[in-house]
């Protein structure tokens, strides 16, 4: 396995990730791998590691969280194209400050109500920039259930501690159903290839790093939907040997000699053919003798004689083979 023809042959494709977890980051898994996942939100080049990690960059190809949820990516989406707009995303902190109730502790919180909504409208316009110019999304999945504004329908990432929400907002928790999941899908695949004809969808489900019960119930579900999708969809991907090798190379303890691995079935068409591909032994020179052992050499010698035998005790029989051993 060669992973300069991978990085050859992904090097034209544009590689977003939508949504990352911390401690389990899908983009820094493809990364890895050797994969050029884009950033759109690069970090300021004075911040410390702690930084980086406490404001979410490089968890993603935009820093949105962690999402997971289908609909929680599908409003994001519309929402970056313009298609939607929520009404109670600006929060207040226990100290009177605003933030984005949308991707809290992703900025400061401030004083200035404009300055969260210019931040809101860089990250927006980050994203959607990037949309506009990917090869490849891929979507991390972990939700089957929302924090929902009853006003509006809007998800969130769940409550806040100490927040202050606007008036008329009332949070809800919501498990989405099967006709919910399949609704949100078709709606967030249909808007994303009329954004980018062509864009190939990759659909993750990791397994949970704390595995309680109704998170393992997810992520069945989760895959069986993804599988589902994969079949019917056009430019769908998903394939739960990607998502094993994913979680993997995503912990902190990552075996670096699965990145040529994940590199090569990311960039594939048929995932199970190349893998298959992976495991073959090498090719051999066609021009270079073959291996040999001394029960194989002994079989060719009385295989010459018999050869000698039915030809006549003068004749003379030289074969590939005896050239072969002679010079081996």
């Amino acid at each position: 396995m060669d992973p300069s023809a991978t990085r050859v042959q992904m090097s034209n494709r544009r590689i977003g990730v939508l949504g990352g977890d911390p401690q389990l980051s899908v983009a820094a898994a493809l990364r890895r791998a050797g994969l050029d996942v884009a950033d759109a939100e690069p970090p300021p080049k004075q911040m410390n590691d702690a930084q980086l990690a406490r404001f979410g960059f490089a968890a993603a190809s935009v820093r949105a969280g962690r999402l997971g949820d289908v609909r929680h990516l599908l409003q994001l989406v519309q929402e970056a194209t313009g298609e939607r707009q929520p009404r109670h995303w600006v929060w207040k902190d226990a100290a009177g400050r605003f933030f984005d109730g949308l991707r809290p502790g992703l900025d400061p919180a401030s004083a200035d109500r404009a300055e969260v909504e210019s931040c809101r409208r860089a990250h927006l316009a980050a994203l959607g920039g990037l949309l506009a110019q990917l090869d490849d999304l891929v979507l991390p999945l972990c939700r089957t259930a929302g924090v929902f504004d009853a006003a509006d329908g809007t998800v969130y990432p769940g409550p806040v501690p100490g927040a202050r929400l606007p008036r008329g907002c009332k949070l809800v928790l919501a498990a989405h159903s099967l006709a919910d999941l399949e609704a949100d899908f078709q709606a967030l695949h249909a808007c994303l290839t009329a954004l980018r004809p062509g864009l190939r969808l990759h659909l993750v489900v990791l397994a949970p790093p704390q595995p309680a019960p109704e998170a393992l119930a997810a992520r069945i579900t989760l895959q069986t939907l993804a599988a589902d999708w994969a079949g019917r969809l056009h430019g769908v991907r998903h394939d739960t040997i990607l998502d094993a090798l994913i979680g993997r190379l995503a912990a902190p303890d990552a075996d670096p000699r699965l990145g040529p691995l994940l590199a090569r079935l990311f960039a594939a068409e048929d995932v199970a053919a190349a893998l298959v591909d992976a495991a073959a032994p090498p090719r051999t020179d066609p021009t270079e003798a073959p291996a040999t052992t001394p029960a194989d050499r002994r079989a060719r010698r009385e295989a010459r004689a018999k050869r000698k035998k039915r030809a006549g005790p003068d004749a003379r029989v030289v074969c590939e083979d005896e050239l072969l051993e002679a010079f081996s």
